[in-house]
């Protein structure tokens, strides 16, 4: 077979999805969830730690590339301090527009299907395998990984999602960007912006101190030891918005991504006289509706206490 001429029809029927930046590179064992990883884990991501995760082999024995994609997604320029600092709270804008999962599942369909009617296996993927995404997208080409952990790409900056198309085809190995962080040079505005201090500097974060691991990714009732949510209700962007590739990269033009009702900044006085069974509805097909309408309310009485416990301070103070 021709890998070539391929890799030009690959390009046709993701170019037709809207797909722009995409990559080859080989499927390998290497790239897993190390001991050390997993040593600073927060019970929130115990999932790492599964054997699959540090060998991923087990879950597709059968892939030799992965095809990565990119797609941006940020839909404004508005910064999330500027709404929080009015007694709203912040949806990242990753999850305030419809479930992108199912978004991209469908538009990497063609691409499955293409290879499966040349003969081939074929599995997408988006953000729920055992698959260190960053990681594939670097080898791949798509962009270098910045000083706040993730993958920049030099056109459409860090507000960009990442999937796969694992196959048993051996496609060549994409030219990667220079080593990880050249671009970055001495910038440190993310490092110095995060509220936590959970990013390092190194092109790594500390799990157990960044936001997205409680009020994302824990489930129950909030340890007593969680970080400040800083009016951050799901996600943070906060390393994204001070972030210099992110300040002219272009806006998405995918509509589902834009925010859905009462999604965008809402206020938190609105928000924390709902119901359960109002929440749900208004988190239904969104990225918020995988935490559930209880964790989400629990993320709002987090962030409420936090809000009267400043004021009184403040009272204090005066």
């Amino acid at each position: 077979m021709n890998l070539n001429l391929l890799k030009e029809e690959i390009k046709s029927v993701l170019l037709k999805e809207g797909i722009e930046v995409f990559g080859f590179s080989h499927f390998s064992e290497e790239i897993a969830v190390t001991d050390e990883y997993i040593e600073i884990l927060p019970a929130s991501l115990e999932y790492l730690k599964k054997t699959v995760w540090k060998n991923p082999k087990l879950y597709m024995p059968w892939a030799k590339s992965v095809i990565s994609i990119a797609f941006p997604y940020n839909t404004t320029r508005q910064i999330s301090r500027n709404f929080i600092e009015e007694g709203r709270v912040w949806v990242s804008r990753y999850a305030f527009g419809e479930d992108y999962h199912k978004i991209l599942r469908k538009k990497l369909k063609p691409l499955k299907k293409l290879l499966i009617e040349k003969g081939f296996k074929a599995k997408v993927c988006v953000d729920s395998f055992p698959i260190l995404e960053r990681s594939y997208a670097v080898k791949a080409g798509l962009g270098f990984i910045g000083k706040n952990g993730l993958l920049i790409n030099l056109r459409f900056g860090s507000y960009i999602f990442l999937a796969e198309v694992l196959t048993d085809l051996e496609f060549e190995q994409s030219e990667p960007e220079k080593k990880k962080n050249d671009f970055c040079q001495n910038c440190l505005k993310c490092v110095s912006a995060c509220p936590t201090k959970a990013i390092k500097g190194d092109g790594s974060v500390n799990p157990s101190k960044c936001i997205s691991s409680y009020n994302v990714e824990w489930k129950g009732k909030l340890p007593q030891n969680a970080p400040n949510f800083y009016g951050n209700l799901f996600g943070c962007d906060i390393c994204q918005e001070v972030c210099p590739f992110n300040k002219k990269a272009p806006l998405t033009v995918e509509k589902k991504f834009y925010p859905k009702e009462n999604l965008f900044a809402p206020k938190i006085s609105d928000l924390i006289k709902k119901d359960e069974k109002d929440i749900e509805e208004i988190i239904k097909n969104t990225p918020l509706e995988r935490r559930g309408a209880k964790q989400i309310i629990e993320n709002l009485r987090k962030i409420s206490s936090e809000y009267q416990t400043k004021r009184e301070e403040t009272e204090v103070s005066l």
